[in-house]
């Protein structure tokens, strides 16, 4: 059917939004592409092309969506898409460029924290320490608190990585984070306090593998992105080779044979088969 009104063309974005919402991104996708090929609206079109098709993990796709959308209109939050994109192929100096082009046109804490770190994996700390206090001084958010500390950690200035740590613990306590806070406490040698927050973290992991691991049994081999978050809460200091190896293959295999694994590594166990071992070692 072709549509040619203003309202009827405008229903294509409000669909696309809607199925967003929802999850639903691959549909958002074909909304905004029939959106794109009315040739109304073609930015819009664009741009929210590009954030479905980066929750898809489709990054290459939604740099083009991206730039294309920035042909027609400079806008943050096409930077914004741009920059995440190619942070997540490991392009860190566009994405910095993309960032900066981003915060140049509005200032949001979401920009800061991607400039951030994008700046720690090119080892950038000084910097990247400027942008993670800018986004927090924006926002306050217990990830990019998270990764601040880390950023004190890489440069051994443990005691404001465990101001930065305690931070985040202050807005939500995550397992990963009491990790790290118990790390730098020793490094200071307050071993009673690290080991209590070791025990913390230990104990949210747990709780957190078993809960995701409940919902996720009974969807086992139907949909990979649901065992995203399962596979982060299982890993361990000893457990984080094979708890990510697991993840990785999961991925891989799961279009071909989602219930088994064909690598040696692991042999032809099942991932719920994995998650219950790593249960097991961890409680």
């Amino acid at each position: 059917m072709s549509l040619k009104s203003d309202g009827e063309y405008k229903n294509y974005i409000d669909l696309g939004t809607s199925l967003y919402q929802a999850g639903k991104y691959k549909e958002a996708v074909d909304a905004f592409n029939n959106l794109n090929a009315l040739k109304e609206n073609p930015m819009a079109s664009c741009q929210g092309a590009g954030f479905a098709l980066l929750k898809l993990q489709e990054y290459d796709l939604a740099i083009a969506a991206f730039r294309q959308s920035l042909a027609i209109h400079k806008d943050w939050q096409s930077y914004l898409g741009l920059g995440t994109s190619l942070y997540f192929l490991d392009q860190f100096y566009p994405a910095i460029d993309a960032f900066k082009e981003a915060i140049s046109l509005h200032e949001d804490w979401h920009l800061y924290q991607g400039l951030g770190n994008a700046l720690k994996q090119i080892q950038q700390y000084e910097a990247a320490i400027d942008a993670f206090s800018k986004s927090v001084e924006l926002h306050s958010n217990w990830r990019t608190y998270q990764d601040l500390g880390q950023v004190f950690r890489n440069l051994h200035r443990h005691e404001e990585a465990v101001e930065a740590y305690n931070k985040s613990l202050e807005i939500h306590e995550d397992w990963e984070t009491f990790q790290s806070l118990g790390f730098s406490l020793a490094n200071l040698k307050k071993e009673k306090m690290a080991e209590i927050a070791f025990k913390k973290g230990k104990k949210l992991l747990i709780e957190a593998a078993r809960e995701s691991l409940a919902k996720g049994e009974s969807h086992c081999g139907k949909n990979a992105e649901k065992y995203h978050l399962l596979c982060e809460r299982l890993v361990s200091p000893k457990n984080m080779e094979p708890a990510t190896r697991a993840f990785q293959l999961y991925l891989r295999y799961s279009d071909k044979n989602p219930h088994q694994y064909i690598d040696p590594f692991l042999g032809q166990k099942s991932w719920i088969s994995v998650s219950r071992q790593l249960i097991d070692e961890i409680s």
